[in-house]
């Protein structure tokens, strides 16, 4: 992987930064990708690969799209 490129779980957590307006459910501020612990980077990756996955192969997902 190039070193500029953003891995899986790091453009799902930006996006979910993005969306909750980088604050947290008691409005504090999200941290930065760069200020996260690996262990939960690597849980965001994890996550999101699995969601890529799952959306992969879920079957009447793909008849609705092949429509």
């Amino acid at each position: 992987m190039i070193l500029d490129e953003k891995t899986y779980g790091q453009i799902a957590f930006e996006a979910y930064c993005e969306n909750r307006k980088n604050t947290t459910y008691d409005d504090k501020p999200i941290p930065s990708w760069d200020e996260l612990k690996p262990d939960i980077k690597e849980a965001w990756g994890i996550a999101t690969v699995k969601a890529i996955s799952q959306f992969c192969t879920d079957q009447k997902l793909n008849e609705r799209l092949a429509q």
